[in-house]
């Protein structure tokens, strides 16, 4: 497959002209803080920045700065990129609207399977949840995730735990 020449004028050239494109498409982002052992998330009841230290291990929650600073930087984040705005930008446009509903023509005529619509998964969950099935615009996803240190196998304190969403509803070609 031969990808196409990326038109380097549309690209945002710095990382705050990339967030500042995702806001305006309405492709925002949520950011938590997060216990450095993953013991909860500073959400709801503990959103609230009085909550200097966990309430589980104890361990602070913001990096130690000098008095002078005026905000405090979290020892851990979690960014949230809402899923459900995204999922309404593909019914959008007519043409991929179009798109999400691919999946309910798709024809195997050589009996290999090319699209996940093609499985015996599909065809059993199609079966299990036959409401959820008769609506061709239901979405359907899928979830994959690992955890990566970016900058090598060096004892670095930094990793990501990227989760991957696909839609399955759109043809392999837009997969």
């Amino acid at each position: 497959m031969a990808f196409k020449k990326v038109d380097r004028e549309k690209l945002p050239t710095d990382y705050y002209s990339a967030k500042k494109m995702l806001r305006r498409l309405g492709l925002g982002y949520k950011k938590y803080d997060v216990c450095v052992n993953n013991c909860i998330l500073y959400y709801g009841e503990y959103e609230s920045q009085c909550y200097l230290q966990c309430p589980v291990c104890e361990e602070p929650r913001f990096k130690q700065r000098d008095v002078h600073s005026a905000k405090p930087i979290p020892r851990k984040s979690l960014w949230d990129l809402p899923i459900i705005p995204r999922l309404q930008r593909l019914y959008m446009s007519r043409k991929t609207a179009e798109h999400m509903t691919w999946h309910l023509n798709c024809y195997n005529e050589n009996e290999k399977m090319f699209h996940p619509a093609c499985g015996e998964a599909w065809k059993h969950f199609d079966n299990t949840h036959p409401e959820f099935a008769s609506e061709p615009r239901n979405v359907r996803l899928g979830l994959c995730t690992d955890g990566f240190t970016p900058f090598g196998h060096s004892a670095s304190p930094y990793f990501c735990w990227p989760v991957f969403v696909s839609v399955y509803n759109l043809p392999p070609t837009m997969l």
